[in-house]
């Protein structure tokens, strides 16, 4: 029996799944580390149990449900039309999305730890009351490739 020869394509397409799987295990771990690191600070909890009241006021019911099924919140632009911005439940990147394609990433955030529920507030009433200087102050990051949704 013999070893079946595979094409190069299929070779770097394997080689770039095990990256991407590496980077998300690597980015889990620096989460818990950061997650671990805030939760020792003092009056942490509260500051998280605060901002996450504060978030179920300011979102409507249907914004509270898809951030939590979801993971993401999305706010639709009022500068680009058909333009989208996800917002991530938990620390991560804000995506940028066009007639449902991932178009680019964005990182930006405090210069200081804030609570979670609080990232998420600041991330859309920025991009809902000044989305321009929101996307001048944020690093935009683009995908190697189109990402549909």
């Amino acid at each position: 029996m013999g070893l079946v020869q595979l094409p190069a394509e299929v070779g770097l397409v394997i080689t770039f799944l095990a990256v991407i799987v590496a980077y998300l295990l690597l980015m889990r771990v620096l989460a818990a580390l950061i997650d671990d690191r805030l939760e020792a600070l003092p009056g942490w909890h509260e500051a998280e149990e605060k901002a996450a009241l504060l978030l179920a006021e300011v979102l409507s019911p249907e914004e509270l449900q898809q951030l939590s099924q979801r993971g993401y919140l999305e706010v639709p632009s009022h500068v680009h039309a058909g333009r989208i911005y996800r917002i991530p439940r938990h620390p991560g990147l804000v995506g940028i999305y066009e007639k449902g394609t991932l178009i680019s990433r964005l990182c930006v955030g405090a210069v200081e730890p804030i609570p979670t529920g609080d990232a998420v507030l600041l991330h859309k009433l920025m991009i809902e009351g000044a989305e321009e200087e929101y996307l001048r102050t944020a690093n935009p990051i683009r995908p190697p490739y189109p990402y549909m949704y």
